[in-house]
């Protein structure tokens, strides 16, 4: 992977079509987590109970169970935001209604890829611009006017913003339109200058800041870099940790969300014929590739999609799933799920939530 130092170029702010990367599965959003962690091993499928919304107020309508609507589990955090429609919005874990929408409807393209700041104050997001072009911009959890990140989208659409813990620096991924190649960013919240690495987007953040996970735009390959104060990236090391069970693959999905330096990884393992459709899982690693914990067990068929993301205490996790299939995931099918302390309820049968995160 070459590196590349990386400034905004002015006068570059074409109306040109964004090129948004593909969502590599399971992606964690800001998973700078404090607190300790208390996993037990997940049930053997998710037990489907739904929160109830007033579909008078919004078209997102979690689906009910036959047991009844339940509420989120006891020290669950409230609210979470997700994209919606093109639109940020501030959703309750209790009744599944849309509490607030942070952003409007612009010409252009919609608000996409939310990522709370570490002291859960800010929402950074993706605004698209029109064709291949889209930048960075933030708004107030407790509402007010997007703050456009001065000098995005002038070299190129910008994406998938993560902002780093303890410094006022943001890690995001920048398209070119002329050959679609990526490039990851680490720049200050000033918009003055960057440094990057082509061909990679990002990830996640350590706890503390230090490092940062990051992917292939295909997502095949997910690289370990130490990243100085200034957002230089010091160290790139590939991060494959094999899977110590024939028919089993570990893929790295974030940093775990406890204190141990290891990672959260979706384990998928081929049925006894091979044909690809045997279970996945949520498994937590310790820094070397050891396993340490299963957090949740998928049913058969179903298989990990969009970003999961963990509160600050890892008790808590939000996660969508879906169908495995040959033609492909519908929008349709997606549920979203959550989990907490090993137990799962559904939140939204055919859910149009992407991107959750959690509010402190």
């Amino acid at each position: 992977m070459a590196a590349v130092r990386l400034g905004n170029r002015p006068g570059a702010n074409g109306k040109r079509g964004r090129r948004r990367r593909p969502a590599a599965p399971g992606a964690v959003a800001a998973l700078a987590v404090i607190g300790s962690l208390a996993l037990t091993a997940g049930p053997t499928g998710p037990t489907a109970s739904a929160a109830s919304v007033d579909q008078r107020r919004d078209p997102q309508r979690p689906s009910r169970h036959p047991h009844g609507d339940t509420t989120a589990g006891e020290g669950m955090p409230a609210r979470f935001v997700a994209e919606l429609d093109g639109r940020i919005v501030v959703v309750s874990t209790e009744t599944g209604r849309v509490e607030r929408r942070l952003t409007t409807q612009e010409p252009g393209g919609g608000a996409t890829e939310p990522a709370v700041s570490p002291d859960g104050r800010i929402v950074w997001f993706s605004r698209g611009d029109g064709s291949c072009a889209a930048h960075l911009a933030s708004v107030p959890v407790a509402g007010g006017g997007e703050q456009k990140l001065p000098g995005s989208g002038e070299a190129g659409p910008e994406g998938a913003p993560l902002p780093r813990p303890g410094r006022d620096q943001l890690a995001y991924s920048r398209t070119s339109c002329s050959d679609s190649g990526q490039a990851l960013v680490i720049g200050d919240l000033r918009g003055l200058e960057g440094h990057g690495q082509l061909g990679l987007v990002p990830l996640g953040w350590s706890r503390d800041g230090t490092r940062l996970l990051a992917t292939t735009p295909d997502g095949a390959q997910v690289r370990l870099l130490e990243v100085n104060n200034t957002g230089a990236i010091v160290a790139d090391d590939e991060l494959a940790l094999p899977d110590g069970t024939a028919g089993c693959t570990l893929e790295v999905a974030g940093f775990s969300p406890d204190d141990n330096g290891g990672y959260v990884a979706e384990r998928r393992c081929s049925s006894s014929g091979g044909s690809g459709a045997g279970r996945r899982s949520l498994v937590l690693l310790d820094k070397d590739g050891g396993f340490r914990q299963t957090v949740l067990r998928l049913p058969r068929g179903q298989d990990f999609v969009d970003s999961l993301a963990f509160d600050a205490t890892g008790h808590s996790l939000l996660y969508s799933t879906a169908p495995v299939h040959s033609g492909g995931t519908q929008a349709n099918e997606i549920s979203l799920w959550l989990w907490r302390d090993g137990t799962s309820q559904l939140f939204a049968r055919q859910s149009r939530f992407h991107h959750p995160a959690w509010l402190p």
